[in-house]
C-alpha cells in the first residue's frame, strides 16, 4: 500500500438506493471522520425517491455519481472505481459512523500483519423501535473472524472493516447480481484467496439503524440458498490452493447443513439437496450436528436425506421428532 508519511487515504464509500430519509445522516457521519485524510463518494444507484436532491446538496464536500439501478454491489463496485485512497471503508445508506471508525482501524494498520483487516465493533440504535436482538445475525457482533469461523458462521457487516484497496482489486470486488450475502461472499472470497483474517479491537465504531422491512430482517430463504451458494463456490479454490483441511471440511460441512435443512423448510428443495449432498461428501459429522437423535439419524443414513426429508414431511407434526 502506497503510504504517506502522514497516513493513508481512506475512501468512504457509500451506495444508496431510495434512502431519502436516512442518506444525510450516513454522509454526515462519513464527513465527520476525526482521519483528516478522508474523502466521501456517495453512489446513487437510481434511487426513485428523493435522494439524489439529498445528495447533490453537498456540493463539491463529496463525490457522488448517480447510475441506473444496478444493485448494491454494482453500486459499491462504481464507488471504489472512482475511490483515491489506500484504503476503502464501506457504509450503508441507512447505517453511521461514530467519528473515531476510521481513524481507529487506521491505527491498527499494520505492515507486519498485512493479512488482518482490521475491524469495528457494532451496535444497534434501538430508538427506532426495532430491538437489538432481532437486528442482524449474531455473528456480527463477534470479534474475531479466520477462516473456519467465516465458513462456519459467517463474515462482519458490511461497514465493519477497513479494507486495502488492493485486496478489493484482486478479487474483483463485490459479485455483481447477489441478493444477499453479499459481504459474506467478499470476505469469504478475501480470506480463501488472499488469506486474510478479520480482527474487531475498537470501541463501537458501526452504528446500525434498522428500518422496517430492510433486506436484513426479510431476506428470507434467498439468504439461505445464496449462502449455499457462496459456500460451495469456494471449495474448488480451496481445494487448489490445499487449504481444504479436515476442520475446514467439517466448518463448510456444517453450514451447508444448516443451509439443507432452512432451504428445505422453506420450499427450495432443489438447493436444499445440493447443499446436503455437499455436506456430506465435506464430513458426513454434520448429520451428528443437525440429528442429535440417534434413531433420526441411522433413519437419514439408510433412507438417504431427501428421502427422509420427503416422508418425515407426510406425517403429522405430533409425530415427529427433533
Amino acid at each position: 500500500m502506497n503510504e504517506t508519511l502522514i497516513g493513508p487515504r481512506v475512501s468512504v464509500v457509500i451506495p444508496c438506493y431510495n434512502a431519502e430519509a436516512t442518506i444525510a445522516a450516513a454522509i454526515e457521519s462519513a464527513l465527520a471522520q476525526t482521519w483528516p485524510h478522508t474523502e466521501v463518494i456517495v453512489v446513487d444507484d437510481g434511487s426513485q425517491d428523493g435522494s439524489l436532491e439529498v445528495i447533490r446538496s453537498y456540493g463539491n464536500r463529496i463525490l457522488w455519481h448517480a447510475q441506473p439501478n444496478a444493485g448494491g454491489c454494482a453500486a459499491r463496485n462504481r464507488g471504489v472505481e472512482l475511490s483515491t485512497g489506500e484504503c476503502i471503508q464501506f457504509l450503508d445508506a441507512d447505517d453511521l459512523l461514530t467519528p473515531e471508525a476510521v481513524a481507529s482501524k487506521v491505527a491498527r494498520l499494520d505492515s507486519a500483519r498485512p493479512r488482518v483487516v482490521p475491524c469495528s465493533t457494532l451496535t444497534v440504535d434501538e430508538t427506532r423501535g426495532i430491538p437489538a436482538r432481532m437486528v442482524g445475525p449474531t455473528h456480527w457482533f463477534e470479534r474475531d473472524f479466520d477462516l473456519e469461523k467465516l465458513l462456519s458462521s459467517g463474515s462482519p457487516q458490511t461497514a465493519a472493516p477497513l479494507h486495502r484497496k488492493e485486496n478489493l482489486l484482486k478479487v474483483g470486488g463485490f459479485r455483481v447480481g447477489l441478493t444477499s450475502c453479499q459481504e459474506h461472499d467478499l470476505h469469504l472470497r478475501l480470506a480463501v484467496e488472499l488469506d486474510l483474517e478479520f480482527e474487531a479491537r475498537d470501541p463501537v465504531g458501526v452504528v446500525i439503524r434498522p428500518e422496517p422491512g430492510s433486506l436484513s430482517r426479510t431476506a428470507g430463504v434467498r439468504m439461505h440458498v445464496n449462502t449455499a451458494f457462496v459456500t460451495r463456490d469456494v471449495l474448488p479454490k480451496l481445494e487448489a490452493r490445499g487449504r481444504l483441511t479436515p476442520p475446514v471440511r467439517r466448518a463448510a460441512a456444517l453450514k451447508l447443513g444448516v443451509c439443507a435443512r432452512r432451504c428445505w423448510a422453506a420450499g427450495a428443495l432443489g438447493e436444499a439437496v445440493e447443499a446436503a449432498r455437499t455436506a456430506t461428501l465435506l464430513d458426513p459429522f454434520w448429520l451428528s450436528a443437525q440429528y442429535p437423535n440417534p434413531l433420526l439419524r441411522g433413519a437419514v443414513k439408510v433412507l438417504g436425506w431427501e428421502r427422509f426429508n420427503r416422508l418425515r414431511d407426510h406425517l403429522p407434526r405430533r409425530s415427529r421428532r427433533k
